[in-house]
């Protein structure tokens, strides 16, 4: 899951840098999506840590298949 934020935050921030030529909007609408994205991650962390501490087996619907096949190569 963090590496696929870390790749997400690259291409943003990469994104961010066209929307800061625009004055008031770019700013404004850069605060908005990061508000967004920091909250959604901030819940799908806690999310996680709860279905981990209660044991629960919980795959995420497009990483999860990726992480499973990796654990099975171990």
């Amino acid at each position: 899951m963090w590496a696929t934020l870390v790749v997400l935050s690259v291409v943003l921030r990469l994104a961010f840098f066209v929307l800061f030529l625009i004055p008031i909007l770019g700013h404004l609408l850069w605060l908005v999506v990061w508000l967004v994205l920091s909250i959604g991650c901030f819940i799908l962390w806690v999310v996680l840590l709860v279905k981990a501490f209660q044991g629960e087996m919980f795959k995420l619907p497009v990483i999860g298949d990726w992480a499973e096949r990796q654990a099975n190569l171990v």
